[in-house]
C-alpha cells in the first residue's frame, strides 16, 4: 500500500483489548474505564481475516497491543493464526510484562518473534504509583524475571520501553543501566498528549533532556543506528539505549503504519480519530464480498493518512480532529 504522500504502508498495529491489569497514569484514568463488551470487540478469526486482507496489500509486520494483549485469553492462538498468513513475516507484541513469564514459551511456540515490555520504574514504590497496583504485588520483580527469560530465547527480540513522565525522573538512569549487562534495547519514549496523559499530572520530558541526563552519568553516548528511532551505546554496555521522539522530532515523513482498534476501527494515525469501523462490514460473514468492502475501507483510510501529527502545536486542528479516547482504547 502507498498513501497519497508516497509512503509505503507495511506495518499493522492491532489492539486486541482495551483491558489491562495495570492502570498507568498516562494511559488510563484513575477511576477506571467503561470496558468494551465482549460482543463489541473483534474475534480472533475476524482479526486474522482483516490482517489477511492487509497482507495482500503489502502489510508484512504485525504488532499486537492493548490495553495489554496478554490479558485476553488464548492470545497465543491469535499469534499462530497471524503467522500462517502469507506475506506476514513478523508478529510481535507490546506488554507490561506482568503476565509474560507465564505465557512466554507458549507464545514463542506459536511463532511470536519478539516483545516490547513497558516498564517505567525499577523502584517498587514508584512502579506502584505509576501503575496504580498495590506495592505488595512486587510487579518490578515479575517483569524483570520475564524479560530475562525472554532474552534466553534464540532469535527472539526483546526491547524495554519507558515513558519519562515526571513521576519517574530518578528511575531513568537505573532503567538505562539494564542494558549494561543485557543484550537489551532500553528505549525512552516521549509522552504523547493523548487522552488522560494531558490531565494526569504527568510532565513532558523531551528526548534531549533524557539524553543529556544519561550522557552526564554514563559518559559519551555513541550513535549506532537510527532514522526514525535513535539508538546509542554507552561505554561498557552490551545493549543499547534508544530515543523515540514523536513530539520534538516527529518521524511522520517515514511512517509506515496502520492501526486496528479492538472494536474494529482502522486508523492511519495514532493522534487523529477515525470514522471507519470495519466491524459492521463483517456481519455478512468472512467471505469474498466482505473482503472487498473491507479492502475498500482500508484503501480510503490510507488515502486519508495525514502528512504529520500536530503534537508539537496542539493548535485548533488538534482539538477538532484529535482522538479523544485514552491510549488503552486506541492501542498505543
Amino acid at each position: 500500500m502507498q498513501d497519497s504522500f508516497g509512503r509505503i504502508i507495511n506495518y499493522l498495529r492491532i489492539s486486541v483489548t482495551d483491558r489491562c491489569n495495570a492502570r498507568c497514569v498516562y494511559c488510563m484514568p484513575a477511576d477506571g474505564i467503561q470496558k468494551l463488551a465482549h460482543s463489541d470487540i473483534l474475534s480472533f478469526e475476524e482479526i486474522a481475516f482483516i490482517a489477511g486482507i492487509c497482507a495482500a496489500k503489502g502489510i508484512e509486520s504485525i504488532r499486537l497491543t492493548g490495553g495489554d494483549p496478554l490479558v485476553r485469553r488464548n492470545i497465543a492462538y491469535l499469534v499462530a493464526l497471524l503467522k500462517k498468513i502469507p506475506g506476514i513475516r513478523k508478529v510481535v507484541l507490546t506488554t507490561n510484562g506482568l503476565e509474560l513469564g507465564q505465557q512466554l514459551h507458549e507464545l514463542a511456540a506459536a511463532g511470536l518473534d519478539g516483545v516490547n515490555v513497558s516498564l517505567d520504574a525499577l523502584d517498587e514504590t514508584v512502579f506502584s504509583q505509576i501503575t496504580r497496583r498495590t506495592l505488595s504485588e512486587h510487579g518490578v520483580r515479575t517483569v524483570l524475571s520475564a524479560v530475562d527469560e525472554a532474552l534466553k530465547l534464540p532469535g527472539f527480540t526483546v526491547k524495554l520501553n519507558c515513558v519519562p513522565s515526571g513521576f519517574n525522573d530518578k528511575e531513568l538512569l537505573p532503567l538505562a543501566l539494564l542494558a549494561k549487562d543485557r543484550n537489551l534495547a532500553v528505549r525512552f519514549i516521549e509522552l504523547m498528549p493523548i487522552g488522560c496523559a494531558v490531565t494526569s499530572g504527568a510532565q513532558f520530558r523531551s528526548s534531549k533532556t533524557v539524553f543529556d541526563l544519561l550522557e552526564k552519568e554514563l559518559g559519551p553516548l555513541e550513535k549506532t543506528t537510527g532514522d526514525r528511532y535513535q539508538y546509542f551505546t554507552a561505554p561498557g554496555f552490551k545493549g543499547t539505549i534508544g530515543f523515540i521522539s514523536p513530539v520534538t522530532q516527529p518521524f511522520c515523513a517515514s511512517c509506515n503504519r496502520l492501526r486496528l482498534t479492538a472494536d474494529g476501527y482502522i486508523k492511519s494515525c495514532l493522534q487523529y480519530r477515525s470514522t471507519r469501523c470495519l466491524k459492521p462490514l463483517l456481519t455478512e460473514g468472512l467471505n469474498e464480498k466482505t473482503a472487498e468492502k473491507i479492502s475498500a475501507a482500508i484503501d480510503a483510510e490510507v488515502r486519508s493518512k495525514r502528512l504529520q501529527n500536530c503534537f508539537p502545536e496542539q493548535n485548533s486542528e488538534w482539538w477538532t480532529c484529535a482522538d479523544s479516547r485514552n491510549m488503552n482504547q486506541i492501542g498505543g
